[in-house]
């Protein structure tokens, strides 16, 4: 055993005497005031025990606080706080005796135990004992020279009456005073304050001095004793579980200016992403971007496009922004903001700012141009190359976590191309849509009219592969139903049972729906979510909806769009019709190629989703990722860091979780000036019309029922209307149920739009905040056509559903 001054600790022993005790003393060099004790180190026999014990009666200290000092407590990586003992206020020796003894055993207990196996990697951690005068404190609290809940632009500073030890253990409410950092002449308190503004300034200015001074972030202990004297009892480093913030993972790029929008990112990928997502998925979205604007002369290489450039995160939210993308209406002739605001937004935005990027000579313009149309002519090519990559991306498992790894970033970049890829055939959907409203925008007036009109021709294309999983699973639901009518009433698992062992023509159908769906998914470029092929109970639930509807198909005209085309262009001169009819032409099969290669994309994803499953089994059966969950909260390159020792990332996963319910609180605008931020919707009240934008023609009628997950879907009900923040592949099943759609995002290309016209029901977007102005059970009646939703009075809704 070694027995040392606690301001006398020799450089050589710093990194082995614990977290407490290297702050308290590196607290003491600084300049700040620290109760004086001594430190024990090495304590191996009862001999020493009973040494330590006579030192503290000779020292004439009276009254001390013993505390534990884990080397693996209070790092830079790992707080380890509330692992280990304290004993306060121990009074003579054999209470001394029985406080280091109790400090001893708290590293083999439970709490400390589950916590080494979960972030030191099973390390058993070794304890040293601090021991210091005792402060009688009447204030106490705590001070983070960076406030965690605020992204790190404010001090916080905690106080409590008496002990500070209810406030550390949670058990005790605090007083909170926020700080700005820097300059801290001007400080107040509000009259019912615990501190006074001297003593809120003190802390203050000691916590900034300990900043500079051990050259990191802290979170410190502090303490009032009845003298009016401030005492620091305590600084463990801001570790990384600290610094996972709503925003941590934000875009750092200077957005004054720029134009921002959810709009189609928002179908795409709705909702929060997880980190494992942004660094991959989310980053081949932006890359492929990126890289079309490359192909098509409008930046001479990526180098000079930076990363986010084009995709970015706000809050875990995506954006895509659209100032990046005014840059082509600079270098391409013909192309312009409003196209771009038409083929990204479904509108044209009028006020927002253009970029300031340079204008191209006409030449360049030309030549640029001629490489746009070779690029939105190429979907066959991109599609054949898609094909390839969903060979190419296969990952062989191992059971090495480091080769796996290795393995599976060898193959990233494939998913970038693939997202490229399908850039072709979204840019070409869109430029034909875009063409075909601004081609008609002088013949119709009302613009919402015209964008309904321009719906009802992208009806009934044959062949999408979208909807095609709802005509599919009504097959299988049929081929169930022929042999079991009862089956209407069957549990997941006797629907499961019968397809697997008895099916027949059930499970034939089943087993050709999961070659051709089986790798799609809600949210499916998110890498969390399980395809349906991995997910089968999620699957059979779907089946079941389609089944309790009864699996009939709807008698639609496939001709019916011929007759909204004849609608559309009939103010159109005669001369112009032809040129028109083959643009609209082009449009539908915009749509069904953006469909199929979508497909594709999710297909190259799906390879990784399971990879990285495998991964994180791995990873746990080694103790070196707490649940298999947890990969998704860290980066790829996270996943690097990880597998090569840095565990403490365990813990950064780990509050990322925590922060995502309150990251899926945060609405954003649709469009944003500027850096994104969150709104509060109000409820409206009842009898309000909303106005969104029409993108599947029909009026439905009926009761609400806002589904804002998998669990709420499952609740829904024959002839209901369904009100989500989005609308994706994986709601296709539960079309069979509703008899009209609100959403919060999408537009006339959106999946759910596609899906929705299929199926002749009656499809309203673009109503930010809607799912909470409408409630469930709410009477609604959604008119498609002119993009109208309407609250109803139960007498009212019944009255227009018997007309």
């Amino acid at each position: 055993m070694r027995l040392i001054p606690l301001f006398a600790l020799p450089k050589a022993l710093l990194p082995e005497v614990g977290g407490k005790a290297r702050g308290l003393y590196l607290l003491h060099k600084a300049g700040l005031p620290v109760a004086d004790g001594f430190v024990l180190y090495d304590l191996q026999t009862a001999l020493d025990k009973t040494i330590a014990a006579d030192h503290y009666v000779w020292s004439g200290m009276e009254a001390v606080a013993v505390r534990s000092s884990a080397k693996g407590e209070d790092g830079v990586e790992f707080s380890s706080a509330g692992q280990y003992a304290t004993v306060l206020n121990v009074r003579n020796r054999a209470a001394f005796f029985d406080a280091v003894e109790t400090c001893l055993r708290s590293v083999d207990s439970d709490r400390a135990r589950h916590y080494a196996e979960d972030f030191l990697g099973a390390e058993r951690s070794p304890m040293t004992v601090v021991v210091q005068k005792m402060v009688q404190s009447e204030k106490s609290g705590v001070c983070f020279t960076s406030d965690p809940m605020d992204d790190g632009k404010t001090m916080r500073i905690e106080a409590v009456s008496g002990l500070g030890e209810g406030l550390v253990s949670g058990k005790q409410s605090a007083q909170r005073y926020t700080v700005p950092k820097g300059e801290l002449s001007a400080i107040s308190v509000p009259e019912d304050s615990l501190l006074t503004a001297s003593e809120l300034t003190e802390i203050a200015k000691g916590a900034q001095l300990a900043r500079e001074k051990l050259g990191r972030e802290l979170d410190l202990e502090w303490a009032i004793d009845k003298d009016g004297k401030l005492w620091y009892l305590q600084a463990r480093p801001i570790t990384t579980t600290d610094c996972a913030t709503i925003h941590e993972l934000d875009c750092k790029r200077d957005l004054t200016d720029h134009v921002l929008t959810t709009c189609n990112i928002g179908e795409m990928l709705p909702g929060v992403v997880t980190p494992l997502s942004l660094s991959t998925s989310v980053n081949g979205i932006d890359w492929g971007m990126r890289k079309m604007l490359v192909d098509v002369g409008v930046y001479p290489s990526l180098d000079r496009i930076p990363p986010s450039a084009c995709v970015l995160s706000i809050g875990n939210t995506l954006f895509i922004d659209l100032t990046t993308l005014y840059s082509m209406g600079k270098r391409i002739v013909m192309a312009n903001k409003e196209g771009i605001e038409l083929s990204i937004c479904g509108r044209v935005l009028g006020e927002a700012p253009d970029t300031d990027f340079p204008t191209a000579s006409m030449a360049t313009k030309l030549s640029n141009g001629k490489r746009y149309g070779k690029y939105l002519l190429s979907v066959k090519k991109q599609k054949a190359r898609l094909e390839e990559l969903v060979q190419e991306a296969k990952i062989l498992p191992v059971d090495d976590p480091v080769e796996y790894y290795r393995r599976i970033s060898e193959k990233l970049p494939l998913m970038d191309e693939a997202l490229y890829c399908h850039y072709a055939a979204c840019s070409f959907s869109g430029a034909m849509n875009s063409a075909l409203y601004m081609t008609l925008e002088k013949h119709e007036p009302d613009k919402l009219a015209l964008k309904a009109k321009i719906a009802g021709v992208l009806e009934n294309i044959d062949d999408i592969e979208s909807v095609d999983i709802l005509r599919s699973l009504r097959k299988i639901a049929q081929a169930v139903l022929s042999r079991n009518p009862e089956a209407k009433s069957w549990t997941t698992e006797e629907l499961s049972a019968y397809i697997h062992h008895d099916g027949g023509e059930a499970k034939y159908d089943y087993q050709k729906f999961l070659r051709r769906h089986g790798h799609r998914a809600i949210r499916e470029a998110e890498l969390r979510s399980k395809a349906w092929k991995d997910d089968e109970r999620a699957l059979m639930e779907y089946l079941r909806v389609v089944i309790a509807s009864g699996a009939k198909e709807s008698d639609i005209d496939r001709e019916q769009w011929r007759q909204n085309q004849e609608e559309l262009l009939s103010a159109v001169r005669p001369s112009a019709r032809k040129g028109l009819e083959t643009l609209i032409c082009q449009a539908r099969k915009g749509v069904r190629e953006r469909e199929e290669t979508k497909s594709l994309i999710i297909k190259v994803i799906d390879p990784f989703k399971q990879a990285y499953r495998d991964l994180s089994s791995l990873l746990v059966e080694r103790n070196l990722l707490v649940d298999q969950d947890c990969i998704f909260f860290l980066t790829h390159e996270e996943i690097g860091r990880l597998i090569d020792g840095e565990t403490a990332l365990n813990k950064k996963a780990l509050s990322r979780r925590r922060l995502m319910p309150e990251q899926k609180q945060l609405s954003y605008p649709e469009i944003s000036i500027g850096r994104p931020e969150p709104v509060t919707v109000k409820p409206e009240p009842s009898g309000t019309v909303f106005q969104g934008v029409p993108v599947s023609r029909g009026i439905a009628v009926g009761r609400a029922r806002v589904v804002r997950s998998m669990e709420d879907a499952g609740k829904l009900q024959k002839g209901e209307i369904m009100v989500a923040p989005f609308t994706d592949i994986g709601w296709s099943p539960y079309y069979c149920m509703i008899n009209g759609l609100v959403t919060e995002v999408g537009s006339a290309l959106s999946h759910g739009a596609v899906v929705a016209r299929e199926y002749a029901l009656p499809l309203v977007v673009d109503l930010p905040g809607i799912t909470s102005q409408i409630h469930t059970g709410d009477y609604v009646c959604v008119n498609g056509t002119t993009g109208q939703v309407e609250l109803l009075d139960e007498q009212e809704a019944k009255l227009r559903m018997a007309q």
